[in-house]
């Protein structure tokens, strides 16, 4: 058990009992299964009289409280918790003072008397947002899409796939010109400059429904290690891109074209994209990150 304080949710058992009640609700599921699953749960390892289940049964409460569905078995069984006098006991063998077992009391008769009174409206559900998936595209593919100044090239050089950890990614870059109207047969873009080079992961790359595939051109292969060769084993330069990279005032320090690029030169400095980081994986397993 772990607890930092007095009131009912200063406890870890109190804590995660909770979440993991409001996880399960956010999901679509009902409180009597929520609370039955979760009891379940908590019995495979402790007695149904062990203390350490207090304060689970507490957070049980509070969130079929919360719900505007309390459980009349769980409310009992809170109630005999607290008039027996049980939960003091075991703080006062975990060295709880009397000061302090004092304030225990006075938050658990403050916590009985709130359940007495009905909540008017449920909580609200909350679920999880849809988890975006990285679109079904190639290296090479060349791609337009809008931005305030007029529309902007994207090449797909790479997806790539992060060792442990990490998810794909496209690896891209993005042409610094604005076109009024972008059409590919006049377009050379092996001869334009490069704004950003990045990678992109599901989340924060182009939505399917903002971008338009006007081409596509030849990509060496195993572009990204070819151009950031790891420079000791078990580490990788990435460079990690965000959704409002796209639509930035692209000013490099450097002059690079899309050629230049994929011939193997590769952009020194931070002048072409927006951070660095050096990832490590130790003997020890532990990922380790320098930014």
């Amino acid at each position: 058990m772990g607890c930092w304080g007095m009131g009912l949710n200063q406890s870890d058992e109190y804590g995660e009992a909770y979440d993991r009640f409001m996880k399960r609700y956010n999901e679509g599921a009902d409180v009597q299964t929520i609370c039955e699953e979760l009891l379940a749960d908590y019995l495979k390892e402790f007695d149904q009289e062990d203390p350490i289940l207090h304060d689970v049964y507490f957070a049980l409460a509070k969130a079929g409280w919360m719900c505007c569905s309390p459980s009349e078995e769980i409310l009992e069984r809170v109630h005999r918790i607290i008039e027996s006098g049980a939960n003091l006991a075991f703080y006062r063998e975990r060295g709880a003072g009397e000061k302090d077992l004092a304030l225990r009391q006075k938050k658990l008769d403050a916590f009985w008397e709130s359940l007495q009174t009905p909540r008017e409206k449920p909580i609200k559900r909350h679920p999880a947002p849809r988890e975006r998936e990285l679109p079904n595209l190639e290296a090479g593919d060349v791609l337009a899409y809008k931005t305030q100044g007029g529309r902007r090239v994207l090449v797909v050089l790479e997806r790539v796939e992060w060792p442990r950890f990490f998810e794909p990614q496209l690896f891209c870059c993005v042409l610094q010109k604005t076109w009024i109207q972008v059409n590919m047969p006049a377009l050379d873009p092996l001869q334009e400059k490069l704004g950003l080079i990045s990678s992109f992961a599901a989340d924060e790359f182009l939505a399917p429904s903002t971008y338009r595939k006007i081409g596509k051109l030849e990509i060496p292969d195993h572009l990204y290690s070819k151009l950031y060769p790891s420079n000791w084993k078990g580490q990788i330069l990435f460079f990690e891109g965000r959704k409002k990279d796209f639509h930035a005032e692209f000013a490099p320090k450097e002059e690079l074209e899309l050629e230049q690029l994929l011939n193997g030169k590769a952009p020194k400095g931070m002048s072409l994209y927006h951070r660095v980081s050096r990832v490590s994986f130790p003997g020890s397993g532990v990922l380790q990150i320098q930014l």
